[in-house]
């Protein structure tokens, strides 16, 4: 996996939430984004409210429409609302588009809110540990965090730099991460079954600090944070939340907001997989600009098509395993609705990934050949022998 944090953010102001809803009577024209966008809610916050499994309406139908929620600051905030005084000192923080979600009214429901950048201007009597516990880094972290390394001894005025972390809140279980990111359960089981839960830091194979669920601990302090520590499952999971989080993130800032709620769940549970896998730089990069403009324009044929990358299969070591992943991930994205366009594609990943070492063995080729037939049935002709 290509991200990780330790943070969790614990700023957030006190907030009081409505619980108002409006009622709307579908019209001739209407569609589930069209309601959603005009009341300024998500489709799934709809179709949760109205029991719509397949996101179809009928003309005359009247659906509720839970409204969104009012945040009101404490009154620290309300003092210096202007500034975003949080606690201790001023922060100044990079917005992140889906930070709308913190307005979530129900506070004990699970949660994984992306918080961007920021910076603390540090005040009399402030330390990295005070500061670190104010927005719930860990021990440690912000004084080892590459742009605060040169303040030793800090001053009021000082700048404090804070990377972007993750706020997660009551995430314990699968189940509890699945509802935070608006996924399956299924999809979190599957993650599990291809990246194995491990609650000790070790070697990928490909030379990568890993723990918990696939995730790579980046960088000296990580590494030497997680090295002699046995997480729980509860951190486990709280940890898969934030790294699908900032995933979530890179995708809705890559195509933009209005693009990610057309998308069905299949389809975004994909793409967090496709982006955990290769990393958010790789899902911003010039490679994967095919991906995302098919995204912006709703052209899902062409975006299954385009997340198949052949250079992405070079190294012989992750061949197999990549294209394995892919045609996972190309699967889920369709639904299992595979056009002769994306089926070409889907036989050329294949065949790619038979081309590493690790496939000329036969019970490895045939324990990979039982699941891509499981996901294609006889779409894909397989192969016997390398």
């Amino acid at each position: 996996m290509k991200f990780g944090s330790l943070t969790v953010s614990s700023e957030r102001s006190k907030r009081s939430a409505s619980n108002a809803v409006a009622a709307h009577t579908v019209k001739k024209g209407d569609t589930l984004y069209s309601i959603a966008k005009k009341y300024g809610v998500s489709v799934e916050q709809i179709a949760k409210a109205n029991n719509i499994k397949d996101n179809k309406i009928a003309i005359g139908a009247i659906l509720t429409i839970p409204l969104k929620t009012v945040e009101k600051p404490t009154t620290v905030v309300k003092t210096a609302k202007k500034a975003n005084v949080f606690g201790n000192g001023i922060v100044k923080e990079a917005p992140s588009l889906s930070n709308k979600e913190a307005t979530d009214k129900d506070v004990s429901a699970p949660a994984a809110l992306y918080k961007g950048a920021g910076v603390h201007y540090v005040k009399a009597g402030d330390t990295f540990e005070k500061i670190e516990k104010l927005y719930g880094f860990s021990k440690g972290e912000l004084r080892n965090y590459s742009t605060n390394s040169k303040l030793t001894n800090l001053k009021a005025g000082n700048k404090v730099q804070l990377p972007e972390r993750v706020q997660v809140r009551n995430i314990s279980t699968k189940n509890d991460v699945a509802r935070a990111l608006g996924i399956s359960s299924d999809f979190i089981d599957h993650m599990e079954s291809i990246e194995k839960k491990r609650n000790r830091l070790y070697d990928d194979g490909a030379g990568n600090a890993t723990v918990g669920i696939g995730h790579h601990a980046f960088g000296s302090f990580e590494k030497n944070f997680y090295k002699n520590r046995t997480l729980s499952n509860k951190e486990i999971y709280q940890l898969l939340a934030k790294d699908l989080a900032k995933a979530k993130n890179t995708i809705i800032k890559s195509i933009g907001q209005d693009a990610y709620d057309k998308l069905s769940v299949n389809q975004k549970e994909a793409l967090m997989d496709y982006v955990f896998n290769r990393g958010k730089d790789a899902f911003r990069s010039s490679d994967c600009a095919p991906l995302r403009n098919a995204l912006k324009n709703g052209q899902y044929e062409k975006a299954a098509i385009h997340m198949y990358t052949p250079h992405t299969l070079k190294n012989d070591s992750t061949r197999l395993g990549v294209s394995k992943r892919r045609l996972y991930e190309i699967h889920h994205f369709c639904g299992g609705k595979i056009t002769k366009n994306i089926q070409q594609k889907v036989q050329q990943l294949y065949d790619a990934g038979l081309k590493s070492s690790s496939a000329r063995n036969d019970s490895v080729l045939a324990g990979h050949n039982k699941e891509v037939k499981e996901l294609f049935g006889n779409k894909i002709k397989l192969k016997s022998a390398v």
